[in-house]
This record gives structure tokens, C-alpha cells and sequence, in this order.
């Protein structure tokens, strides 16, 4: 099978300790893709949610301006319309851009990779898939001003500040995949990228087990 992009959604409140957004999954072996902001010095995201189910965070960037960026990630989410919660301790501006795709393997992500510039106006986040027709996906902050996709990235959503981007395609053989987001201002900029394996795939993080050894009939025989 080959992975598909399925649907995007996004927007953001200033302030509050919680934010809700539908977004719509359809297709079999789903997967959803959550870019979160969150303003301040504080680490104040407590916990995001797709159909009440808890999402798995990927990883989460403190940018040198004050924000947080978070990756999130669910494997098999609810099918249909079902709301993304965001949760915080403190009321902050919180931002959600999410993406869902199908003919995902449902161990995912098979990889991860970061990247962070204090002054830019384009940033190149680069992850190393694991598996061949992998796709990559990138979670995405900036500063100010309206976020872009740069050479080889398609943007699926940006509400503001934060954006989610991916590849809009496999990556074949298994290589490393640079995804680039711009703004239009200099300032700081950071970056999340997974790959994400198709259902066909195994995942790329299992083991291979080692090939059958074949014995002589005259030892089998013995």
C-alpha cells in the first residue's frame, strides 16, 4: 500500500488553557500528525488528545523568542470527525495544525529528527527515513509572518506561527529528506521532521530474523 495524504485542519486561541479543533480522519490505517504552539517561557503543554485518546509526543523545541513547538503523533485515530484538545497549565496562546493520512504502518514514527536557527527566514530540517516509500513530515515554528513550504516541502496547514508540512510524496530508497518551511521575516525558526512508513512496510524499526539454514539430506537423515 501507499500512503496517502487524507485531510488538514488548524486554528489557534489567544489565550487559554485549553484549545479545540475537529479534524476529520477517513481511510484505513490512519495515522495523525499534531503541530502544536505554545507561548511563553514555560513548558505549559500538558497533554494533546484526538478523540479523547491520548496523542504520543514526538519531541518538543523551546525556541530562543520564547515559544514552544511540539510534535505530536496517533497511530489508528477514530475514523470521522472528532476534535484535537490541547491542554495547558497556564492560559497561553496555543496553536494546533494537524494533518492525516492513510495506508499508514501503525508503528509510527519510524524516525525523528530537529533542527532550530535563533535568526532565519528559512529553516532545513532534515530526517533519514527507514523504510523504502517512507513519507517525511515536518512540524514547524516561526517567529512572525505567514509560513511557506521551500523547495521539495508542500504545506498542509498553517494558522500562524506554527505550520505542518510534508513531503507529498515517498521517499524511495529509504534516504535522508530535507523539508524546508520559510517565513517572511528574520527571526527564530525551529523544526521537528518524522518519517512515517507505509502499511506494507513493517514499520522499519522491527528485526530482520535471519534466513532458514538448509542441511544436507545425509545429515537430515542421520
Amino acid at each position: 500500500m501507499a500512503i496517502a495524504f487524507d485531510a488538514p485542519s488548524g486554528s489557534f486561541v489567544n489565550p487559554g488553557t485549553s484549545h479545540t479543533q475537529a479534524h476529520t480522519c477517513t481511510g484505513t490505517n490512519r495515522g495523525l500528525a499534531v503541530c502544536i504552539i505554545g507561548d511563553g517561557t514555560v513548558d505549559a503543554i500538558t497533554g494533546v488528545t484526538y478523540a479523547s485518546v491520548a496523542m504520543t509526543l514526538v519531541d518538543k523545541r523551546h525556541a530562543s523568542g520564547g515559544r514552544w513547538l511540539y510534535g505530536y503523533y496517533l497511530e489508528n485515530p477514530a475514523s470521522g470527525s472528532n476534535n484535537i484538545v490541547a491542554s495547558a497549565s497556564t492560559s497561553i496562546y496555543i496553536e494546533i495544525d494537524a494533518a492525516s493520512y492513510s495506508d499508514t504502518d501503525q508503528a509510527q514514527p519510524e524516525a525523528s529528527a530537529t533542527a532550530s536557527n535563533g535568526s532565519a527566514s528559512a529553516l532545513t530540517t532534515s530526517v533519514t527515513t527507514l523504510t523504502d516509500n517512507a513519507w517525511a513530515i515536518l512540524f514547524a515554528l516561526g517567529q512572525s509572518g505567514t509560513i511557506t513550504a521551500g523547495a521539495g516541502t508542500t504545506l498542509r496547514n498553517s494558522a500562524l506561527v506554527g505550520a505542518i508540512l510534508d513531503s507529498n510524496g515517498p521517499v524511495t530508497p529509504a534516504a535522508s529528506k530535507s523539508l524546508i518551511h520559510n517565513h517572511a521575516s528574520t527571526g527564530f525558526m525551529e523544526g521537528i521532521a518524522i518519517s512515517i512508513a507505509p502499511a506494507s512496510g513493517g514499520g522499519g524499526g522491527g528485526l530482520a530474523m535471519p534466513p532458514r539454514r538448509a542441511f544436507p539430506m545425509s545429515i537430515l537423515n542421520h
